[in-house]
């Protein structure tokens, strides 16, 4: 998403909420804002463990067409998004994150 900054400063000026899944977002979004809107800011990444993965891949698969609808999502393996999500937690310690192991019970006050 090129624009994602343009699209969340509008969304602070507007005193609006918004939500952007995290893959369209780069790590290093922060060097993006200045203090006024980094204030205005949440930041969460969400990181599920391999055990969550393996016991939820099904469930996961079955809600992945629910805001985007992919026509073809075969490329999604449990071991592609074992994998991927192994990558994202080594970036998302340096910057934060929330831990899915159990269960998908992520409670986020706005």
């Amino acid at each position: 998403m090129a624009n994602y900054r343009e699209i969340i400063k509008t969304a602070i000026e507007n005193r609006q909420n918004l939500v952007i899944e995290g893959c369209y977002i780069p790590f290093n979004w922060k060097a993006d804002f200045s203090d006024e809107y980094l204030e205005e800011n949440q930041y969460y990444c969400l990181i599920m463990t391999e055990k969550y993965i393996e016991k939820h891949f099904s469930e996961i698969k079955a809600y992945a067409n629910i805001i985007e609808k992919c026509p073809d999502d075969s490329f999604c393996t449990k071991e592609m998004m074992t994998k991927e999500n192994a990558e994202n937690l080594k970036m998302c310690k340096k910057f934060g994150y929330i831990l899915i192991d159990e269960d998908y019970k992520v409670d986020i006050e706005l």
